[in-house]
């Protein structure tokens, strides 16, 4: 989670900003169940959310929900690093 302050060209206004980055691939009910909390929160708080994985299945399940998406921002990441690989063996995939 990383903070934002910005002040205005005045400097009178400070926004602060929160950035959450998920994992939506992640977990047994991925990533139907993280992006249907990422929408969630996209709609109900103005925290800004990057969810992290394969973006054809992260778009799929966002378009189930209702969201607000200038708020949601997917990085592609396609490598998979499973329970059963070595931490060593991942780094060098």
């Amino acid at each position: 989670m990383s903070h934002v302050t910005r002040t205005t060209g005045t400097g009178a206004a400070v926004v602060r900003e929160t950035t959450v980055a998920l994992d939506a691939m992640g977990g047994d009910l991925a990533p139907a169940a993280t992006c249907e909390a990422a929408a969630l929160v996209s709609k109900e708080t103005t925290i800004r959310l990057v969810l992290v994985g394969n973006p054809e299945r992260i778009r799929a399940e966002l378009d189930k929900h209702s969201h607000e998406a200038s708020r949601i921002t997917i990085v592609p990441a396609m490598e998979v690093i499973e329970m059963s690989d070595k931490p060593k063996e991942a780094l060098l995939k």
